[in-house]
């Protein structure tokens, strides 16, 4: 282990560094006075600091991740610096937090599904999960005994755009309703791959029959895109629900001649 870190904690150790990283040589009295950076910190430096060891790195990971020191000009160095993870631990996940991010799919390819359905909860509330990097995590977990409910759906955050669609097929139709009706759930789908959002559509069009709502007040306003055609013929048009919904050109038209078709 590194001396400095028998006489520093992990904590204690990243501040340490990143003001002398921060500190001019000239500059004594600021070597005298400690300070608390709350500013973004060049990662280029850290990364370029004498020590790269995994328990320095993972040090100053938790920092940043701590106090939100982490710009969007600094990601590429982020991700950088990930490319270096070859083994990921719950401790790993800890560390980083939201830097998690930052992971890439082929790193995630390498992680034991069950470590990543142990942190489940931390990763869901982690922002800026790309479709890939989603899709990974969500299959590895699946794949170890992944409980699929309303519930643990909607506690998949923003990482619902990579389930696989077929998942859907373990939910009953009343789960589906209740699925339907969460703003949160729906908010995190509008960002799934068109499959996934075809896939839940159809399955909400299917739930409508036991629901005294019809498509158009149980599918999504935002995802009313992916309602086939063939469901948009319908006599009971309530333009003000219509109105309130995401419509794809195509959609509009087929709307507006079964409007004049009743009107005529």
């Amino acid at each position: 282990m590194h001396p400095e870190f028998t006489a520093y904690s992990c904590r204690e150790w990243c501040l340490l560094h990143l003001q002398t990283l921060s500190t001019s040589g000239d500059d004594q009295e600021k070597k005298r006075t400690p300070k608390t950076y709350r500013e973004p910190v060049n990662l280029s430096l850290l990364l370029c600091h004498e020590s790269k060891t995994a328990f320095e790195f993972f040090c100053v990971a938790q920092n940043l991740s701590e106090n939100h020191m982490v710009s969007g000009s600094q990601t590429t160095d982020l991700a950088g610096l990930l490319s270096s993870v070859t083994t990921i631990t719950s401790g790993t996940l800890a560390s980083l937090g939201s830097l998690a991010v930052g992971l890439s799919p082929s790193i995630l390819e390498n992680a034991d599904g069950n470590v990543l359905k142990e942190n489940l909860q931390s990763l869901s509330t982690v922002t800026g999960w790309s479709v890939t990097q989603a899709s990974v995590i969500v299959s590895k977990v699946v794949q170890s005994n992944f409980q699929v409910n309303v519930n643990t759906l909607i506690n998949l955050g923003e990482l619902i755009i990579g389930l696989p669609s077929a998942e859907l097929n373990k939910l009953q139709l009343l789960d589906i309703v209740n699925l339907a009706t969460n703003a949160k759930f729906s908010s995190y789908m509008e960002q799934a791959p068109v499959v996934l959002k075809q896939k839940f559509v159809l399955m909400v069009i299917q739930a409508s029959s036991i629901s005294d709502k019809t498509i158009f007040q149980l599918v999504p306003a935002t995802l009313a895109s992916e309602i086939p055609a063939s469901h948009l013929l319908v006599s009971n048009l309530n333009l003000s629900v219509i109105n309130q919904m995401k419509w794809t050109s195509s959609q509009v038209t087929n709307i507006q001649k079964r409007a004049l078709s009743l009107m005529s």
